[in-house]
């Protein structure tokens, strides 16, 4: 009967024809179902910290290699160089220095921190190749508050994403931005008027320069009618109405001006005597020159 033998990649046992008479059944599980369900779904735990590290067959049955431990040089993983994938966990506390997987006559294989997925070609480890686009993200280093985009067809970078522009980015709709930017039409901004549009694309250069004042005193300046230097205030006792005085002419009566007048307005009325009023009025405008001069103010001799 031909002996039992082992396959070359996974060492399961095949059994030769006719052989294990009455065990069969339980090296079948042991040798070929556990070892197929570990290369499958199988878990190794491997600690370093450092150097080389020549992998078990068991180990390098394993699925999955969950490696930790804290580096204090290069450590590597030494595989056989027969055709095999593995999901490695890099659990190590790197401090500066790196884990690598091999064959025994291949270069290394730097596998970073976290989780990756590597295989054996049967000459050399390698990873397995993303696609371009993904490649290029992994390829940035990531920080807080920003957004990775891609600068090329095969590379990437990465720009600020604060948390306002997030409080944007989560709106439904296009009323929720405005809310969130406090835009909202009506509450804090005018609609559209077409009255507006058309006022403001008719305004004169002049127009312009008198609305943008900032107060009355800014407008007058603007006008031209500065109180006080272009034209007088309102109450300026020069242009002030007075009482008026009715005076009789002959009586040596006399109308004194008040302080500051210029000139007053004198209106005489013929008649007098019981007879009719003679319908002629002369208005005559005295102006201070004219008038007597007091020891205090200017007087009217009548």
């Amino acid at each position: 009967m031909p002996a039992d033998t082992n396959s070359t990649i996974l060492g399961l046992l095949l059994q030769g024809t006719g052989n294990n008479d009455n065990t069969w059944g339980q090296l079948l599980n042991e040798q070929v179902i556990q070892l197929i369900e570990d290369a499958i779904a199988g878990r190794s735990a491997i600690s370093t910290t450092g150097g080389n590290t020549a992998l078990t067959a068991a180990q390098e049955r394993s699925a999955i290699l969950d490696v930790s431990g804290t580096l204090g040089s290069n450590a590597t993983l030494t595989v056989e160089n027969v055709s095999k994938t593995w999901i490695i966990n890099n659990g190590c506390t790197l401090a500066g220095f790196t884990l690598g997987v091999k064959t025994s006559g291949g270069s290394a294989l730097t596998i970073p921190a976290g989780n990756w997925k590597i295989w054996c070609n049967g000459s050399d480890v390698v990873a397995f190749a993303l696609p371009t686009a993904l490649s290029a993200v992994g390829a940035v280093t990531p920080a807080t508050d920003t957004l990775p985009y891609y600068t090329s067809a095969s590379a990437a970078a990465v720009t600020s994403f604060t948390a306002f522009a997030r409080t944007i980015l989560d709106d439904a709709n296009a009323a929720a931005v405005l809310s969130t930017l406090g835009l909202v039409i009506g509450t804090n901004v005018q609609a559209f008027d077409s009255d507006l549009s058309t006022l403001a694309a008719n305004i004169t250069a002049f127009g312009h320069s008198l609305v943008d004042d900032a107060n009355a005193a800014a407008g007058r300046t603007t006008l031209g009618v500065v109180i006080g230097t272009d034209v007088a205030a309102q109450a300026d006792t020069r242009f002030t109405a007075h009482t008026r005085q009715r005076l009789t002419s002959g009586s040596g009566a006399t109308y004194t001006t008040p302080a500051n007048c210029r000139m007053i307005r004198v209106r005489m009325i013929g008649g007098g005597g019981g007879g009719p009023l003679v319908r002629r009025t002369t208005a005559l405008l005295v102006k201070r020159r004219h008038l007597n001069r007091g020891p205090r103010s200017p007087v009217l001799v009548v």
